[in-house]
């Protein structure tokens, strides 16, 4: 007689199951796309087999049993790919991403909680895989690259064996909030130290300081993760889209080893999605376009991030047939955004900005790939929440880039303190220019302009008291901000500069959120809680 062997729960492996799984999709896809490109690549086609055959064993023993046939069925074929039996052909590698697509539902199903049971149904694509079998007019994928494919740019993934853990971005949270209440509560210990003059205390506070700031860095380095994270994803996306459009580009990725804050790069993920669809569906010629106007058949997309000191900058650009101010300005009229004399007084980076107006769209009708109207309203509304900027850059015939610039940390920024009657509020120093001091005898009025003239041009001059509404405050501030406003510097003047340091950014109470010009809020060290604001949405 033997006991009874306990059923193990495996729901408690079910985040690591499905955390693996989205991997090994990740790896099937960027093997793919380097194999359409060289179909000779054998280390890659190596690597791809391992992964469907770890897909299918870690499927099997949680119990889905759909989605390890199907990763089965694939193994199955590029076992076949792997002994030389078959060659890759344009119908074996639509089948294969067809596969991969099928096995990221089914994970996708598995995360929601959804579990068919077993052998419940036979999918349409299982025995397409199962069934295939080469055709002798099929045509084999050879070098060179057959030029009426899209040709996308894939990296191998990388082998690299590293010594990690998987840690709950919960558990990260939390503990960075009990770093930013420890840094808060450290002015006012500091504060204390000051006022009692003690030796030991002082030597202790400043052990608690440096020990504080070496576990400050510690936990928002654990936040940074590579942009290659989400950049990734993005060579499968576009060559679908150019394949639907008839479209043949390159895909150029460059910087994914560049950290961010792994909320900012969760963010810009649809982000990036709409300025790549918008960068194939208006920018990039058909190759009958691009000869006709002396360019090669072959386009260029070029997705690239770069470090700039605390700022990261994610650029996507292409050599396309560039942006045409004159559409966009007849298109923001038609639409009812903006009258014909609106448009008029509007220098060229305020018409390029355009594009980002809700509702503005250049294609009259709906597509699969864009012409809702949504795409660069949610870019640059997503930037602005992560207090970044976004570039317009175009060359009619040329191309045309566009550039997010975001902190590379969301939870620490560094600050100017200003006063303004008898308000302090924090100011990101990213977005200040400079700070000058302003003679009030030299500012002049055009209208209900205020100006200064100088050699590099006119400066027009705005009070905060009067944006915020504030009452007590100086009638005529000698201090200015310069930042930016639509493109054009703008002298914003303030009561007093207090001090430049780095803040704790926590967010908005939500009776502030309708509030234009507030972007967070900090607790200085004596506990007094200041309003943390957005130059770009005052005026």
């Amino acid at each position: 007689m033997t006991d009874d062997i306990p059923e193990i729960d495996l729901s408690q492996f079910l985040d690591l199951f499905i955390d693996e799984g989205q991997g090994h999709l990740r790896t099937l896809n960027q093997c793919m796309l380097t194999l359409e490109s060289n179909p000779d690549d054998t280390k890659t086609l190596e690597t791809m087999f391992r992964a469907a055959h770890s897909l299918k064993g870690s499927s099997a023993t949680m119990g889905y049993e759909t989605l390890s046939s199907t990763a089965h069925a694939a193994e199955d074929v590029l076992h076949k790919l792997r002994q030389g039996d078959w060659r890759l052909t344009p119908t074996l590698v639509d089948l294969l991403f067809e596969s991969i697509d099928f096995l990221q539902k089914l994970l996708n199903d598995a995360a929601a909680g959804d579990r068919p049971k077993s052998n419940a149904y036979v999918t349409n694509t299982i025995e397409k895989l199962r069934g295939y079998k080469p055709e002798d007019a099929d045509i084999v994928l050879s070098k060179p690259i057959d030029e009426t494919k899209p040709s996308i740019a894939a990296q191998q993934p990388s082998q690299t064996q590293t010594k990690m853990i998987r840690v709950d971005v919960r558990h990260l949270d939390s503990l960075l909030n009990v770093v930013t209440e420890m840094i808060i509560n450290r002015s006012l210990l500091s504060r204390m130290g000051q006022y009692y003059k003690l030796k030991p205390l002082e030597d202790a506070l400043i052990d608690h300081s440096r020990l504080l700031t070496q576990l400050q860095n510690a936990v928002l380095t654990m936040r940074m993760v590579p942009v290659k994270q989400v950049f990734g994803r993005f060579p499968r996306m576009v060559r679908d889209l150019l394949k639907k459009e008839g479209k043949i580009a390159q895909l150029i990725i460059a910087g994914q080893d560049v950290e961010l804050d792994r909320a900012a790069l969760e963010r810009l993920s649809d982000p990036l999605i709409h300025i790549l669809r918008n960068a194939i569906d208006h920018g990039l010629e058909t190759p009958y376009e691009r000869e006709k106007a002396g360019k090669p058949p072959s386009g260029t997309l070029r997705l690239s991030a770069r470090r700039e000191r605390d700022m990261v900058t994610i650029e996507v650009s292409d050599d396309g047939r560039g942006m045409n101010a004159q559409r966009i300005t007849d298109a923001a009229v038609q639409r009812g955004l903006f009258t014909s004399e609106e448009i008029a007084e509007m220098h060229p980076q305020q018409i390029l900005q355009l594009i980002c107006q809700p509702g503005f769209s250049l294609n009259k009708e709906v597509t699969t790939v864009s012409g809702r109207g949504v795409g660069m309203g949610v870019v640059k509304h997503t930037v602005e929440t992560l207090r970044g900027t976004l570039e317009i850059e175009t060359q009619p015939g040329q191309g045309s880039s566009i550039r997010i610039s975001v902190p590379v940390m969301l939870a620490m920024v560094d600050a100017t303190i200003i006063r303004v009657g008898n308000e302090k509020y924090a100011l990101p120093a990213a977005q200040i220019e400079r700070i000058i001091e302003i003679n009030p005898a030299r500012i002049e009025r055009i209208g209900d302009q205020q100006i200064i003239n100088r050699e590099s041009g006119v400066l027009p001059v705005r009070k905060l008291s009067n944006l915020l509404h504030t009452y007590n405050a100086d009638p005529e501030p000698r201090f200015a901000l310069i930042v930016q406003h639509n493109g054009e510097p703008v002298a914003l003047r303030v009561d007093v500069v207090l001090a430049h340091k780095e803040i704790v950014v926590k967010p908005l109470p939500p009776a502030l959120h309708h509030i234009p010009g507030l972007t967070g809020v900090t607790v200085l060290g004596e506990g007094q809680a200041v309003l943390i604001l957005d130059s770009r949405d005052l005026f």
